[in-house]
């Protein structure tokens, strides 16, 4: 019998698995189905776009459904789209795709944040298993990654028929929770309010604190989301990596990621959360500014594995190392500080945040890229948003001073 906890962390897990895919489909849709740079970085929006409309009713509808019996049914209608999409093999298969495992990163996530507060004692706890969330999550991601790299490298003409793989990881999960049950009696009295009484839990939070951790949470995106889905191609297109390479080097930014991660969890008991970020985003920003100056086109054209690549094509993977903490730990200080009735509802909103973020600074990117070139591109999108989190820190440590544990 699986445990609440483990049962939410596998979900996780299985989330990231699934919903990992924009690094490759940005440089499938250019180098497969011969799209443009520009629409290439539209896909993101495919994915955002969803996220947008439904997050903020999706939280009501969760509520009033169950977490548990809402899980389910995503996954037995996921499975079904992931068996189905390969037979299509169109861009236009993939960008539906794309919005169908939008829906459910959407459903899951919402329900996996949600379900924290209901599984943990205290504050602590709570960011301990959100941070452990997210590095977990972040390795998932690696792993799919490296998938990806395996069919394209194996079946590149069939590379889609991965979305199998998907389907069985997600029938697992389906069966995990179809035969365990789940404590939602936490949230029964919040099942139970008008619609007009649970939207009014959004007022906890729109506040200056909460503009800032907007802020702080737009230019996060933009270095993790932005950079990570044109960090294959510019592998590609800059470095000239063979693709396969390209993926497999562009996910050592999701092992930095879960690194990070892996090593807040424990030094964010011993150090303020502030100090800590700090260090790690001046340390971050010399060391883009180094690696991108000297960058060579063409440095990796000669590399057939990852052992020939050229050791400067790993320094911008270098960055998930020094932001890997920074979300969760933003996103744990947000949610343990409103009542576990209305996390659904903060999840929600921290979601749309993101969907908006992550297609902006995708689409951004990929302008940049056409009108500046790669390097340039790569400059602004680490430099500016690296800088806006340094100076933002310490007003946003201000307004959320009570909720430091």
């Amino acid at each position: 019998m699986f445990n609440n906890k483990l049962k939410v962390i596998l979900t996780f897990v299985g989330l990231s698995i699934i919903s990992t895919g924009m690094p490759v489909f940005v440089m499938q849709a250019i180098n497969y189905y011969h799209i443009s740079q520009s629409s290439a970085g539209t896909l993101e929006l495919f994915s955002d776009l969803p996220k947008l409309i439904v997050s903020f009713m999706m939280f009501t509808i969760l509520l009033k459904f169950g977490f548990r019996r809402s899980i389910i049914l995503t996954y037995a209608i996921f499975i079904i789209v992931c068996l189905a999409v390969p037979f299509i093999n169109t861009i236009n298969s993939l960008r539906a795709y794309i919005i169908i495992s939008g829906l459910v990163f959407v459903i899951i996530k919402i329900i996996a944040y949600s379900s924290v507060g209901l599984i943990t004692k205290n504050n602590r706890d709570h960011a301990s298993l959100i941070n452990l969330m997210e590095a977990l999550y972040t390795t998932g991601s690696i792993a799919s990654l490296w998938l990806y790299s395996g069919f394209i490298h194996l079946m590149p003409n069939d590379w889609n028929k991965i979305f199998w793989v998907f389907a069985a990881v997600c029938l697992l999960l389906l069966i995990m929770w179809r035969f365990t049950p789940f404590d939602e009696s936490q949230i029964e009295r919040q099942e139970e309010l008008p619609l007009r009484e649970q939207f009014k839990g959004i007022g906890l939070i729109l506040n200056r604190g909460f503009l800032i951790f907007a802020l702080l949470l737009a230019a996060y995106e933009t270095l993790e989301m932005g950079i990570g889905s044109w960090l294959p191609y510019f592998n590609s297109g800059i470095l000239q990596l063979p693709e396969a390479l390209s993926i497999q080097i562009a996910s050592f930014l999701a092992v930095g990621i879960a690194l990070g991660r892996f090593a807040g969890t424990f030094i964010l008991q011993y150090v303020k959360w502030y100090k800590m970020f700090v260090v790690n985003l001046i340390i971050a920003s010399i060391l883009m500014a180094l690696i991108l100056s000297n960058i060579d086109h063409g440095i990796g054209k000669d590399a057939q594995n990852i052992f020939q690549a050229p050791l400067i094509a790993f320094g911008l993977p270098l960055l998930g190392f020094f932001i890997g903490p920074i979300y969760p730990t933003l996103a744990s200080l947000l949610l343990t500080s409103t009542p576990k009735a209305q996390h659904a509802l903060i999840t929600s909103v921290i979601m749309i945040l993101c969907a908006i973020f992550d297609s902006g600074s995708a689409k951004i990117i990929g302008v940049l890229f056409n009108d500046l070139g790669g390097l340039k591109a790569f400059a602004l999108a680490t430099l500016i948003p690296l800088s806006i989190l340094i100076i933002f820190l310490f007003p946003y440590k201000k307004l959320t001073q009570t909720n430091e544990s």
